[in-house]
């Protein structure tokens, strides 16, 4: 899928053990359903640091699989 970057905005937050940890929360437009979609990224994804440093209008070719969770990533 391919991907124009909106905004990208870092925050720290916690585990529910109360571990702190860095989120980047993705807006993007995909640009091929032209939909506006967002995603967090956490720190512990091996994308967090591309992500975290990504600016307004760059555009990302990604792959999303299942991971051994079950959850959808990048």
């Amino acid at each position: 899928m391919k991907l124009s970057i909106i905004s990208v905005s870092t925050t720290s937050k916690s585990s529910k053990a109360g571990k702190p940890y860095q989120n980047a929360e993705v807006v993007y437009k995909n640009l091929e359903s032209g939909k506006v979609e967002n995603k967090n990224i956490t720190q512990y994804s091996t994308i967090f640091k591309a992500v975290a440093d990504a600016q307004a209008g760059q555009v990302f070719d990604v792959k999303s699989e299942k991971n051994d969770g079950g959850y959808w990533e990048w």
